[in-house]
């Protein structure tokens, strides 16, 4: 191995190693944040292929709350806002569907909000929280989008050395990999994620230009450095058009 190569792969590792620890401090202060935005919604249903008939609504002893419903990509979200509701209460599930009409049978709920619950509508299956398989399906397609739209802007650059798109690969799988597997560990509401999303950005920004102007020698700086704020910001608005879908 030459000594180029090991000062290239020793520059890699400190990146990787700056951008964890940037993560870790975001995901401590995303509580903070969270908490200061806001009232997220108490309930959400998730439903994969929503027919357009389909209505749900949440009952319990003191009332019935109507969901507000959100089109997305290969699934509808139904989500209820309660502000002070009670946990314990014992909740029902309303289901009507065409001509039918059917109650599940929810019980009490652990959280004051973001209780989220996925419903086949054809079995009226009721399961806690997302489908693993869902979450990281969308965690996959976010990221190769991503890398698509980039490597586009980077060829369009005139990039063409070996090294450079080994550098381009490698500093781009690690951080968007670790930004779109956080924003995963989010819940489906879309303001919050966007947020999120805005705020990780701006360090993905700072730890891409610093691995970039470092690490790739094909170009001048100011060249490599326009290419970095170009293709995260294209990244940006595709990742918060992604989300809304």
């Amino acid at each position: 191995m030459s000594k180029s190569s090991t000062i290239t792969i020793g520059k890699l590792k400190k990146t990787v190693g700056i951008f964890i620890l940037v993560f870790i401090i975001i995901g401590l202060l995303s509580p903070i944040c969270q908490a200061n935005s806001a009232e997220p919604p108490s309930i959400i249903i998730v439903v994969p292929n929503a027919p357009a008939n389909l209505f749900l609504s949440i009952e319990n002893e003191n009332g019935v709350m109507e969901g507000r419903v959100e089109k997305k990509f290969l699934e509808t979200h139904f989500s209820f806002y309660s502000l002070g509701y009670k946990k314990d209460g014992n909740f029902r599930l309303k289901v009507s569907y065409g001509d039918s009409v059917d109650v599940i049978e929810i019980g009490t709920v652990t959280d004051s909000y973001m209780n989220v619950f996925t419903l086949d509508y054809k079995t009226l299956t009721l399961e806690k929280d997302t489908s693993g398989f869902r979450g990281w399906l969308f965690t996959i397609v976010r990221i190769l989008l991503t890398l698509i739209i980039e490597a586009v802007i980077f060829l369009a650059f005139g990039f063409r050395e070996k090294r450079s798109w080994l550098i381009f690969l490698t500093i781009n799988l690690i951080t968007q990999g670790v930004l779109n597997i956080w924003l995963n560990s989010f819940t489906v509401t879309n303001s919050y994620i966007i947020f999120a999303l805005v705020f990780a950005e701006v360090f993905v920004f700072i730890i891409e230009i610093v691995g970039f102007l470092k690490l790739i020698r094909e170009y001048s700086k100011i060249r490599t450095f326009i290419y970095v704020i170009l293709a995260n910001t294209a990244s940006l608005f595709l990742g918060g058009f992604l989300i809304t879908l």
